[in-house]
């Protein structure tokens, strides 16, 4: 199973498991995240289910990628009323982190070949393309909603991901045809979406202390707790009160709770859980300053790594927060505070043109019926080749040196 179909199963084998034992099935989410720095190991990398299980990434993601092309053939088929030849009919655009390393890519093209996605490794039948990047021609796309085009124009895209935040900065050379150019190398890191989720973990461990925070011993009772929690996250608005999360489940009395709380809160008074009526039946409730503070890790490096960028490459005039976690008001307020009407610059929030969550599927479309769009690219590493050069051998032969700008198909 895949996506929430999977959830749904995972939850009720956790719901028929006997605490204490291990669950009958095993669930596998963000995987992808462990392509981030490696260099080797197509057939050797492993990721771990939320209950700890190995199992092989290249597996792993060529089922996930063989689930997805089935499900598009069975759209086009139904469509067009024939027969799709995936491997032929299909020019397929792969997605993938801007800080993904050559090996990364050549792991997901690996990964599609043997999903039967091509015919051949190399084939041109497949296109990667970078998140962000993709997200940034959507944007331009639908630019004359955000008065973004304009010749010479520079612009960020920051794409807030669940385990990526990735950086791109584009200049637009023409407008019509729209046509492009790469003026830095993607950056970005692993600090994602996900960095709140862990931040709401190491609270909970604290709250709960060694005695009851067993989430092998309890795992279906711990997965409810993340489940809410992550609603709770992608949900919340500063402005707003965070809503309740029950952990009843975990505790050893109804009541218990008060008592952690009250711990916790004489621990941390500027950061407080909120005392209300339910939480003598087990229910937190979490003060904004609380809920703030999980995300205080991944706005402070997403901020640090959007000043970097900006005095590294300048006359940035827009930056466009794009991805899943792009939606996040929390991220889009510390973006705004910082960035917006300052020196210039403006911050951009796509809302249906398109929304932050479809705008690098939409580029990636747009980037394999243009595939010319963007015209040059810079470099991200210096490559070369080892030559025997007066009687010595192995000299590195410099073909590409970093931060140099190649032309398409270069």
């Amino acid at each position: 199973e895949f996506g929430y179909t999977a959830e749904a199963k995972y939850n009720e084998i956790l719901m028929a498991t006997v605490p204490g034992t291990p669950p009958a099935g095993h669930l596998y989410k963000r995987f992808k995240m462990v392509l981030k720095g490696k260099n080797n190991g197509f057939d050797t990398l492993t990721a771990l289910s939320i209950g700890g299980k190995s199992q092989n990434l290249m597996l792993l993601i060529s089922k996930s990628l063989t689930f997805l092309k089935d499900h598009a053939i069975a759209q086009l088929s139904a469509e067009f009323g024939s027969d799709v030849v995936p491997s032929r009919d299909v020019q397929w655009v792969l997605t993938v982190p801007a800080i993904w390393n050559d090996f990364g890519k050549a792991f997901m093209r690996k990964a599609a070949f043997k999903a039967g996605l091509i015919e051949e490794e190399q084939s041109d039948n497949l296109l990667l393309v970078l998140e962000p990047e993709g997200a940034s021609l959507a944007v331009h796309v639908g630019a004359m909603h955000h008065g973004l085009l304009g010749v010479g124009s520079r612009f960020m895209v920051l794409d807030g991901g669940g385990g990526t935040v990735d950086f791109t900065v584009h200049e637009v050379l023409t407008v019509q045809p729209l046509t492009m150019k790469a003026i830095a190398a993607p950056t970005g890191g692993d600090w994602g979406g996900d960095y709140v989720n862990m931040e709401f973990k190491k609270f909970l461990a604290e709250l709960l202390g060694p005695d009851l925070f067993k989430e092998h011993e309890f795992p279906f009772d711990f997965y409810s707790i993340y489940t809410d929690f992550d609603k709770i996250k992608v949900m919340f608005d500063p402005d707003t009160d965070p809503g309740k999360i029950r952990v009843v489940d975990v505790l050893d009395n109804n009541q218990q709770l008060v008592e952690l709380a009250a711990a916790y809160n004489a621990k941390y008074p500027d950061k407080p859980i909120v005392n209300t009526p339910t939480q003598r039946r087990g229910f937190l409730t979490m003060s904004k300053a609380l809920m703030l503070s999980f995300f205080e890790p991944f706005l402070m490096a997403t901020v640090n790594e959007t000043r970097k960028v900006m005095k590294e490459v300048p006359g940035i005039r827009h930056i466009v927060v794009v991805g899943g976690f792009g939606s996040s008001k929390v991220l889009t307020q510390r973006i705004r505070a910082e960035f917006h009407n300052r020196a210039g610059v403006i911050v951009v929030l796509p809302d249906t043109r398109p929304k932050p969550q479809g705008a690098i599927v939409h580029g990636a479309v747009y980037f394999g019926l243009h595939k010319d769009i963007i015209q040059s690219r810079v470099a991200s590493y210096t490559y070369g080749v080892a030559v025997r050069e007066d009687v010595v051998d192995d000299v590195f032969k410099v073909l590409v040196r970093k931060g140099e700008e190649l032309p398409h198909d270069q």
